[in-house]
Order: C-alpha cells, then structure tokens, then sequence
C-alpha cells in the first residue's frame, strides 16, 4: 500500500512541476529556443531585357528564381538592381506575380519586373551596360534571414532618350564608350572643348591592367580578357572622367 504524500511535499511538486511547465512554454516561445531559417534563393533567368536601354525608358522583363530551402515563406519579394563595381543599388518600381504569394520550398517563382531605367537615379549613367539582378524576400513576421546564391547579370547598354544624336551626352560631362559591350576596340568621346590626353583602365578589383600616355580616340583592348573594367581619362585640362566598359569574349 502506497503511503500518501505530506501536505508539504505534495504542495512542492506541484509548484515544481507548475515551473518546470512554464519553463519548457517559455524557451519553445522563445527566439532563443527557435532555429533561425535562412532563405537560399537563386536566380534560374532573366527574359525581357533588351540589348539597348534609352534613358528614360520603362522595361518590364522576367525573372525566375528559385528558393532552394527546406522550408517555404509567405510574403512578397523584391527586385534589385546594381551595377558591378559600384555601392549603388536601386529598388525595382514594381515585382508582381500570380498566386498567393506563397513561395514554396524548393520551387520556383516566376515574376514580372517593371523598373524606369534612368540616369538621374545616381545609379545608372549613359553607357553603362551590367546590372545585377537579385530578389529579396520583403515581407512577413519579420525579414528572414536570406542569401542569394546565384545573381542574374544582364548585359545592356544605357543610351540617350530617342531623338537625341550621338554625342549630346557630353552635356552631362560623361566619358562616351562606343560599343559598348565590345570585343576589340572602343571608341572614346569627350565634350566638345576636351583633349583626351591619358586613359588608364582597371579591373574589377582596382588593379591596373592597361595605362596610355599618348591615346586617340580609338582604343584597341585587344588584349583584355572579357569582364567588366572602369575607364579613367584625363583631358588636357585637367579633368577627370569615368566610365564602365564590358568586354565580351
């Protein structure tokens, strides 16, 4: 026969099995106590972004990714812009997509993004021709931890507005490369009062991989392997100028 508890003790198991509950309900409420997911996202293609972009111009392309994670999330994405060799990114205007929002766990996701490609954006500048592209989960409970594993790069060249000839970008004080991508040479164009005198152009790490002290407006870059590099020219006048340049293989 099992002899009954004293009132005490019976009243301290209670109390420590009353703390023991409320301890295991706190810790599996608790951040602490909660994996954290992290989102691994890739970008599986871009379809709808034409070769040249007139300053000005609104695009709308597609771009799939895939979220590569165990688990799915329920919220809204983003599209980002930047372009290689810069701080500066840019928010889409607009990424829609059918469904319920809900992104599935390893599956993929087909948006539609709309953006005004413009130079006055600090972000883009006539000729410039590689954005990044890369989506971001954007809403929820809280921003999930998240990685992009692969990014879209999307070649394209930045012209000036439809109905202005070639050289009237140099209003603007920009470096013109023309083509821009390009194989073999490029054209360089300064504003009007402006004497090319020096031309150095780095890789995307900063180093020197080509420098000239006498230089026309042709520049044969034969020798550079394809990527994307930074123009440097100086005129006679001291000044400075910048410009990106893409070298197709």
């Amino acid at each position: 026969m099992t002899t009954p508890l004293s009132l005490t003790k019976s009243i301290t198991m209670k109390r420590t099995c009353i703390l023991s509950s409320a301890f295991v309900a706190l810790l599996l409420g608790s951040p602490i106590a909660k994996a954290q997911q992290t989102y691994f996202l890739n970008v599986d293609s871009i379809i709808g972004i034409p070769d040249t972009i007139y300053d000005g111009s609104t695009v709308t392309f597609t771009m799939v990714f895939s979220n590569v994670s165990n688990l799915g999330f329920q919220g809204d994405v983003e599209t980002w812009l930047q372009v290689p060799g810069t701080a500066d990114s840019t928010q889409a205007d607009s990424t829609q997509w059918t469904g319920n929002n809900f992104i599935q766990a390893q599956s993929q996701t087909q948006v539609t993004v709309t953006h005004l490609f413009t130079s006055q954006n600090n972000s883009l500048a006539i000729g410039d021709n590689v954005v990044v592209v890369w989506p971001r989960i954007s809403s929820g409970p809280s921003y999930p931890p998240q990685e992009v594993i692969t990014k879209g790069m999307v070649d394209f060249y930045l012209a000036e507005p439809l109905g202005i000839g070639p050289g009237k970008d140099q209003s603007l004080g920009r470096l013109g490369l023309y083509p821009n991508p390009t194989q073999g040479s490029v054209r360089l164009s300064l504003p009007d009062n402006e004497t090319l005198t020096y031309v150095r152009i780095t890789d995307m790490m900063g180093r020197t991989v080509l420098e000239l002290a006498q230089v026309t407006a042709s520049l044969g870059i034969e020798g550079l392997p394809h990527g994307i590099y930074t123009v440097h020219a100086t005129t006679a006048n001291g000044a400075s100028y910048t410009a990106r340049m893409v070298v197709r293989p």
